[in-house]
């Protein structure tokens, strides 16, 4: 298992838990679209965002944070192990 794919791991277990989506994570994949597929409004962005801001301790550059750093869960992976 790579870094990224652990980071996949943790953030689909978040994802999950946090937003209390009626899904277990083996439903979901790294190619999931955060809106797209998961239907996530931008209150649950908010939310996922606080969630992943606290689970490692980093802080979101809302300047340097694009859409695509939102479009999967493998993307927000990336974009987090840039922060780490």
């Amino acid at each position: 298992m790579t870094p990224l794919d652990g980071l996949v791991t943790e953030i689909t277990q978040l994802l999950v838990d946090r937003l209390e989506l009626q899904r277990s994570p083996s439903d979901l994949c790294a190619d999931s679209q955060l809106i797209d597929d998961l239907g996530l409004d931008s209150a649950a962005i908010l939310e996922l965002v606080v969630g992943v801001e606290e689970r490692f301790s980093i802080d979101f550059d809302i300047a340097g944070t694009t859409e695509e750093d939102f479009r999967t869960i493998r993307s927000l992976a990336r974009y987090v192990g840039t922060r780490l």
